[in-house]
């Protein structure tokens, strides 16, 4: 058996396989979230950004809204003219949802209306999430969960890549590139601790480029025991040695 041959066959069945979730349908055009572009036809890539954390302690105070973007793919062919889409929240069980209006911009409010279109000529769009500080965010993280819906424009994609979810927080949330090989035991406490130490948020931008090579983590995680070994051993500090919301000592 020629196992060259063989071989050949599988990577191209395997790369047929990833490409038709967004190849290009000549029916109805349809629509479904996904990666940034340069990541799609990676593996794992179509769930990349399926949940994404946001907190108002990475901007400044004074700042009571922002946004926080995600991909939306359509399927079909391109138009010549703006096609509006819908979307709409889910309500979840076993969570603070988000509420419309307080902790986010309502997805049917008229001010939004232009900014929820497929552009002329294009495949892609960026769907913003307009998310509003509200003095509730201080105590605790809201969920807000949201899918597309069908409308006149547009029918549905892939099922599995149909929603997004977004955690809206004033507090320190965990990033969802945390890294428990690296950093330990996620904690708010440590979280923060990581923060004032470094002036740097540790929201996931910080930890790729922590986790980017072996030497950066080897020095991220050296930095931090020493920098937690000096919190502790100064007197000046008086919660030492540290630990964290559970009681559990912080350990890097």
């Amino acid at each position: 058996m020629n196992w060259k041959i063989l071989g050949t066959v599988a990577f191209v069945v395997l790369a047929a396989c990833q490409n038709e979730q967004y190849m290009v349908y000549e029916d109805d055009a349809r629509l479904q979230f996904g990666p940034t572009p340069d990541k799609i036809y990676t593996a794992q890539s179509s769930y990349e950004d399926t949940l994404k954390n946001f907190s108002f302690l990475s901007v400044p105070s004074d700042k009571k809204v922002d946004t926080v973007y995600f991909d939306l793919y359509c399927m079909g062919r391109v138009s010549d003219v703006d096609r509006p889409y819908k979307l709409e929240q889910v309500v979840l069980d076993s969570v603070t949802n988000a509420e419309a209006g307080v902790h986010f911009m309502d997805f049917d409010d008229p001010n939004l209306e232009d900014m929820y279109v497929m552009p002329a000529h294009s495949s892609h769009a960026l769907v913003p999430v307009i998310v509003l500080k509200d003095t509730s965010l201080s105590s605790k993280e809201y969920v807000l969960e949201f899918k597309i819906k069908e409308n006149e424009y547009f029918k549905l994609g892939d099922s599995t890549l149909m929603w997004r979810r977004l955690i809206v927080a004033d507090v320190v949330v965990k990033p969802t590139l945390w890294s428990d090989a690296l950093f330990g035991r996620y904690s708010k406490v440590k979280h923060r601790f990581m923060q004032d130490q470094t002036g740097m948020l540790w929201d996931d931008e910080d930890i790729k480029a922590a986790t980017s090579d072996v030497s950066m983590q080897y020095y991220w995680q050296g930095r931090f025991q020493k920098l937690l070994h000096d919190y502790n051993n100064d007197p000046a500090n008086e919660d030492v040695p540290l630990r964290d919301e559970e009681g559990v000592l912080v350990e890097f």
